[in-house]
């Protein structure tokens, strides 16, 4: 996973231009079938007692969710367990 700081004046002159080729590298990419490739995601969600954060794992191709965790805090560790958890349910669905 890639984390960049990005100078304010960046973010007016046009993140995306900053960003050039690593700029999302799936508008490159066109899976044809499951498990080609894996996306992730983090959300941040706010209820009454605070926020949590939500990482989620799925399949760019077929859409389905293989790994998720949620975390109070936001830590490395929120999106390796979901990771973990994507591999563990892939792995177990091979061997059936």
């Amino acid at each position: 996973m890639l984390f960049y700081i990005i100078p304010p004046s960046l973010l007016r002159r046009g993140l995306l231009h900053w960003l050039g080729p690593r700029a999302n590298l799936l508008f490159r990419l066109h899976p044809s079938r499951c498990l080609q490739v894996l996306v992730s995601d983090v959300t941040e969600i706010c209820f009454r007692g605070g926020k949590g954060y939500l990482a989620v794992h799925l399949d760019e191709y077929g859409k389905l969710i293989w790994g998720w965790c949620l975390f109070g805090q936001l830590d490395g560790g929120l999106v390796l367990d979901s990771f973990h958890n994507a591999v563990r349910k892939i792995l177990k669905n091979r061997m059936r």
